[in-house]
Protein backbone atom coordinates (compact mmCIF):
# COMPACT_ATOMS: atom_id res chain seq x y z
CA UNK A 1 0.00 0.00 0.00
CA UNK A 2 1.27 3.46 -0.91
CA UNK A 3 1.22 6.38 1.49
CA UNK A 4 -1.04 9.26 0.38
CA UNK A 5 2.02 11.25 -0.59
CA UNK A 6 3.30 8.48 -2.88
CA UNK A 7 -0.06 7.41 -4.32
CA UNK A 8 -0.22 8.43 -7.99
CA UNK A 9 -3.94 7.84 -8.50
CA UNK A 10 -5.88 11.04 -9.26
CA UNK A 11 -8.04 12.28 -6.39
CA UNK A 12 -11.70 12.72 -7.32
CA UNK A 13 -13.12 14.08 -4.04
CA UNK A 14 -12.32 15.17 -0.51
CA UNK A 15 -15.03 14.19 1.96
CA UNK A 16 -15.11 16.10 5.22
CA UNK A 17 -15.98 14.94 8.70
CA UNK A 18 -19.25 16.87 8.49
CA UNK A 19 -21.71 14.48 6.87
CA UNK A 20 -22.29 15.17 3.19
CA UNK A 21 -19.70 17.95 2.89
CA UNK A 22 -17.27 17.35 0.02
CA UNK A 23 -15.30 18.95 -2.78
CA UNK A 24 -15.25 17.10 -6.13
CA UNK A 25 -13.36 17.49 -9.37
CA UNK A 26 -15.86 18.85 -11.90
CA UNK A 27 -17.89 20.77 -9.29
CA UNK A 28 -17.51 24.51 -8.58
CA UNK A 29 -14.89 24.72 -11.36
CA UNK A 30 -12.51 22.33 -9.56
CA UNK A 31 -10.14 20.78 -12.09
CA UNK A 32 -7.69 18.88 -9.88
CA UNK A 33 -6.99 17.96 -6.26
CA UNK A 34 -3.43 17.17 -5.16
CA UNK A 35 -1.97 16.02 -1.85
CA UNK A 36 1.32 17.48 -0.60
CA UNK A 37 3.23 17.90 2.63
CA UNK A 38 3.91 21.18 4.36
CA UNK A 39 6.58 21.23 7.06
CA UNK A 40 5.70 23.18 10.17
CA UNK A 41 8.10 23.39 13.12
CA UNK A 42 9.21 19.80 13.83
CA UNK A 43 6.12 18.25 12.23
CA UNK A 44 4.99 17.61 8.68
CA UNK A 45 1.35 18.13 7.86
CA UNK A 46 -0.60 16.72 4.93
CA UNK A 47 -2.42 19.35 2.87
CA UNK A 48 -4.54 19.29 -0.26
CA UNK A 49 -4.31 21.83 -3.07
CA UNK A 50 -7.64 22.38 -4.84
CA UNK A 51 -7.16 23.71 -8.36
CA UNK A 52 -9.48 25.67 -10.63
CA UNK A 53 -7.88 25.85 -14.05
CA UNK A 54 -4.19 26.68 -13.65
CA UNK A 55 -4.37 28.25 -10.19
CA UNK A 56 -4.85 26.96 -6.67
CA UNK A 57 -8.29 27.96 -5.41
CA UNK A 58 -7.72 26.81 -1.84
CA UNK A 59 -5.46 24.73 0.37
CA UNK A 60 -7.10 22.35 2.83
CA UNK A 61 -5.48 20.95 5.96
CA UNK A 62 -5.62 17.15 5.89
CA UNK A 63 -6.69 16.98 9.54
CA UNK A 64 -10.23 18.06 8.59
CA UNK A 65 -10.60 15.56 5.75
CA UNK A 66 -12.54 12.44 6.70
CA UNK A 67 -11.90 10.42 3.53
CA UNK A 68 -10.59 10.63 -0.02
CA UNK A 69 -12.24 9.26 -3.16
CA UNK A 70 -9.97 8.38 -6.06
CA UNK A 71 -10.98 8.59 -9.70
CA UNK A 72 -12.04 5.21 -11.05
CA UNK A 73 -10.29 3.85 -14.10
CA UNK A 74 -12.11 4.49 -17.36
CA UNK A 75 -14.52 1.64 -18.08
CA UNK A 76 -14.54 0.44 -14.44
Amino acid sequence: MNSMLNDTRPIYALCFQEEGARICVGSLGVTKIEVYEEPWEEYTHVWFAVWTGNMIWQRINGCIVGSIEYKLKEGA
